[in-house]
């Protein structure tokens, strides 16, 4: 099968087969095509080249699709013709046949619970559930998981490992892409690996170990890419510093970032990593530890900790100001430029914010705009905005490149650098490396919420993080 968008292979003649009964794993680099394959089984879009042999097929994406504030029955019944009797809904019927699909997983007590008051991996097996229910036939030949683990922590794996396991055993081929190796010598029989859009390896997983794994994803890359500016010297008292921080995650963690240099900090999730952004930027405080700005301790929510600025990964819900506009969510840090006897002058206000809606390339362009009718990576450019317009001592950036395109991701990008060029200390997260990982002076590597790498740049390759991470 093959899939070009534009003069972009995304797939170059991929193989894949599914055996019943067998856990299959997906691997490979972000951008190796993974999530096109997987789109194009789905029907989502159609390839160019190739056919395509299959069964009834179902899908679980990685965001899950149910519906958060509804029960779990009311999420069973809905997207399917319900049972009805005397034009009614018939809740009795539904209920039956959600328990039948529950039952096995001891699920049985979540029927009439709000979905967002379960715990991930429940909620991951129920999506799985409610997915074969789903089947037309009640024949569902293979179940397709797009990285069904990445939102959940350790400890919750096993359970949802438990569901593959015993769906594999009633004959159902199990198809999961996933990030963390370990998950695929634990869990997968056969492993197929993308790179580049093409099948490099797919067979056993018996004998491979996650050194191999790495390096079929990787390939024969060159050791590093040289940096075209000069790292800053890491001498004097640190911008941001955390010493001995403890939380749910993170373990006796320290850290140092100097002014001008750009860290990037990688980890699995459930390494630590979704909690340090929120830590260091004084967001939230930690159960241990301390963590300083500038030598100074920093207590949560201060006044002192909202000089940092903040781009969470979570966009819609802590970074964006849904009600307003590109230039309220841009200003709304500026008010000591933008007050004037006691309110807002909106004219420094507008010409503040049409400044940084050019400067970042921000489409559309008009400040007035409301901010949901702008795409995820132009709004990520705004709340950017947001703190490039007061000159923060340190900004921290969640997985800035995460759903954009990739103008988007350059823009966003190359304006970090020049931040951390005028003297800022700069931090970016990430799970997958391979897209900040050149934009970056130092990176440092968590694992089991401990510091399992730290090295300059131009020291590592992405080999080395991935086996750090894993």
């Amino acid at each position: 099968m093959s899939k070009t968008f534009g003069a972009t292979r995304a797939l170059a003649s991929v193989s894949l087969e599914v055996a019943s009964g067998s856990i299959h794993a997906l691997i490979g680099l972000n951008g190796s095509g993974k999530s096109t394959l997987v789109k194009t089984l789905a029907g989502y879009h159609d390839a160019d080249e190739g056919a395509i042999t299959m069964g009834e097929v179902a899908f679980v994406h990685q965001d899950l699709g149910l519906l958060p504030t509804l029960t779990v029955l009311e999420n069973f019944a809905i997207g399917r013709p319900m049972a009805m009797k005397h034009g009614r809904i018939d809740w009795d019927a539904e209920a039956e046949r959600a328990t039948a699909a529950l039952d096995e997983f001891g699920l049985r007590h979540t029927l009439h619970e709000q979905v967002q008051s379960l715990p991930l991996a429940q909620q991951a097996i129920i999506a799985c559930a409610r997915a074969l229910d789903r089947s037309s036939s009640g024949a569902v030949e293979a179940l397709v998981l797009d990285e069904p683990t990445s939102a959940l922590p350790s400890s919750d794996i096993g359970l949802l490992a438990d569901a593959m396991t015993t769906y594999a055993a009633r004959g159902i081929g199990i198809v999961f892409i996933t990030h963390r190796l370990q998950e695929v010598k634990d869990l997968a029989d056969t492993v197929t690996v993308l790179r580049n859009g093409e099948v490099v390896f797919s067979g056993a997983t018996a004998g491979l170990t996650i050194p191999d794994m790495v390096q079929l994803m990787v390939g024969s890359a060159p050791a590093h890419v040289e940096a075209t500016w000069t790292a800053p010297p890491r001498t004097g008292v640190p911008t941001l510093s955390a010493h001995d921080v403890r939380t749910q995650t993170i373990n006796d963690l320290s850290l140092d970032i100097h002014g001008g240099e750009i860290v990037g900090v990688f980890g699995m999730v459930g390494s630590g990593l979704d909690e340090l952004g929120a830590i260091m930027s004084g967001r939230n405080a930690p159960s241990a530890g301390r963590v300083e700005l500038a030598g100074e301790v920093l207590r949560a929510n201060s006044p002192r900790s909202r000089e940092i600025g903040f781009v969470p990964s979570d966009r819609p819900r802590r970074g964006v100001l849904p009600g307003l506009t590109v230039r309220d969510n841009i200003s709304v840090r500026s008010l000591r430029r933008t007050i004037r006897l006691g309110s807002i002058a909106k004219k420094r206000e507008r010409k503040l914010a049409g400044f940084w809606t050019q400067e970042l390339s921000v489409k559309p362009s008009d400040p007035e705009a409301p901010m949901l009718t702008l795409s995820g990576g132009n709004q990520q450019k705004a709340i950017l905005g947001r703190w490039l317009a007061i000159d923060p001592p340190a900004i921290i950036a969640e997985e800035p490149t995460q759903g954009i395109d990739v103008w988007a991701k350059q823009d966003i990008l190359r304006r970090l650098r020049m931040a951390a060029e005028s003297g800022t200390a700069v931090l970016l997260t990430a799970v997958e490396p391979e897209e900040i990982l050149d934009f970056c002076d130092r990176v440092v590597v968590l694992r089991a919420g401990k510091v399992a790498l730290d090295a300059e740049r131009s020291q590592v390759h992405v080999t080395d993080i991935l086996s750090a991470m894993h």
